[in-house]
């Protein structure tokens, strides 16, 4: 019998020290999100300054190349903010961005094919530049509270098996 619950605590413990690494696996992936989107936005300004290709296959086609805006691919031709916002909204949650950056991609996909290759240049170079802040502040955050949710889950643990024993 005393097998069993000490078996059943040490799966217990397992579970929590599982979740505050998930918990810190989160924070990392937000970091790898955003990053990839910052560099993602330096391709794009790139293939519309030397390329004549419709902004919606430009989407799509350099989707390939971030794996965190996957959703892009759904784009349909046509209102292009409009459904970058809608493929925004759908899709964007499971991809490892906080609130906070599905604004940003939100304010940078309405401002897609408003203007020339100019303006759209220099709405390129504005918002590399603020998810180059915002991937910091999330590396910042995913160094400092990450090791604190793995230690948290793994000192939760341990202390239940203390206190259950």
């Amino acid at each position: 019998m005393f097998y069993i619950k000490l078996i059943g605590l040490l799966l217990l413990a397992a579970v929590l020290a599982r979740v505050g690494y998930e918990a810190s696996r989160a924070l990392h992936r937000r970091v790898r999100a955003l990053s990839e989107t910052a560099r993602w936005i330096v391709r794009l300004a790139s293939h519309i300054r030397y390329t004549a290709t419709p902004l919606d296959e430009l989407l799509r086609v350099s989707a390939a190349d971030c794996p965190a805006l996957a959703f892009l691919h759904d784009i349909n031709p046509g209102d292009l903010p409009r459904h970058f916002d809608a493929a925004i909204l759908q899709h964007a949650g499971g991809s490892g961005f906080a609130p906070p950056d599905i604004a940003l991609l939100r304010e940078f996909g309405a401002g897609l094919g408003t203007s020339d290759v100019e303006g759209q240049l220099a709405h390129c170079a504005l918002f590399q530049e603020l998810f180059e802040k915002q991937t910091e502040a999330a590396r910042t955050i995913a160094q400092n509270k990450g090791r604190v949710y793995t230690t948290l889950g793994l000192a939760g643990g341990i202390c239940l098996i203390l206190l259950l024993m």
